[in-house]
């Protein structure tokens, strides 16, 4: 039995020199790289979005930085505004401990992207998944307080956490209250 040996046609002048400068064998990954993109994977970021997160860190730890070793430890203006900083960042739950420093130092691009609000709307139980809750809340269905949001991308404090809703609009909301037996004649007429 002959052997099935088939050959590659060779290469076009154009493909060779394409090919000329990438090693197959020996593929450099840059390095980093694998985060961004389980990141993007899975909080279905847009990778401007992921680059913001990256530039913000970047600016808060070096404010920190400077703070800690340009600034003398007297100065109260500094102080005062670090402590600022920080307290902002306790109150988006992005930083653990309304104290300290140094855990500005260790937070990254996910724990924005933890405080987005599709992901915020799987950890409360109202989507099933991230991409869902993408879609639920770029097709109006989602509010907080009496303001409609239609980015996902929006960051939520603790504080509004307890005011997210569906739209009284909603067919989730009306597929919920069915569910419930809690529907109302009125609403329907509305």
């Amino acid at each position: 039995m002959a052997s099935r040996h088939t050959s590659l046609r060779p290469l076009k002048f154009h493909e060779k020199k394409l090919l000329k400068k990438v090693d197959f064998i020996n593929w450099a990954s840059e390095p980093g790289k694998f985060y961004e993109y389980a990141a993007i994977r899975k909080y279905h970021l847009q990778r401007e979005d992921y680059h913001k997160y990256k530039k913000i860190i970047r600016q808060i730890q070096e404010f920190f930085n400077f703070l800690d070793k340009q600034l003398p430890h007297s100065d109260p203006d500094a102080i005062e505004k670090g402590k600022v900083i920080i307290k902002k960042l306790h109150e988006m739950a992005i930083v653990p401990n309304p104290e300290g420093t140094q855990q500005v130092f260790h937070i990254g691009p996910t724990d924005f992207c933890r405080r987005r609000l599709s992901v915020v709307l799987v950890r409360l139980r109202m989507a099933p998944d991230i991409g869902t809750a993408v879609k639920y809340i770029s097709h109006n269905h989602v509010r907080i307080g009496p303001e409609v949001v239609t980015d996902p991308a929006m960051l939520v404090t603790k504080k509004m956490e307890d005011y997210i809703t569906w739209t009284d609009q909603s067919r989730i909301k009306e597929t919920i209250l069915k569910f419930r037996n809690e529907l109302d004649d009125f609403d329907l007429l509305s």
